[in-house]
């Protein structure tokens, strides 16, 4: 499955989430400038996800499933991912 990643970081709002298409039909990740680590996943088949991307102590990159779009709100997506990341950190 190939996978489009938006390079560029971006504000997430809640209409932009709502809207968000895939790219070129691909999986594609929407990263949010406001929450490192945090991103919106939207399939070919228009599902939405919130995901949270980390290194862990060997400096293996790592994807959390924080839940989707339509259970999780952003405000609430924004406070697992840095509650997760901050459980990252001391574990490091």
């Amino acid at each position: 499955m190939t996978t489009e990643t938006n390079r560029k970081r971006i504000n997430l709002t809640d209409a932009f989430c709502r809207s968000a298409k895939p790219i070129n039909g691909a999986l594609t990740e929407y990263p949010d400038v406001k929450e490192r680590g945090l991103a919106l996943r939207v399939t070919p088949a228009g599902v939405k996800s919130w995901t949270f991307r980390y290194r862990n102590f060997a400096g293996q990159q790592k994807r959390l499933s924080l839940g989707r779009l339509d259970d999780v709100p952003l405000v609430e997506a924004r406070g697992q991912a840095a509650a997760e990341r901050a459980r990252v950190h001391n574990k490091l």
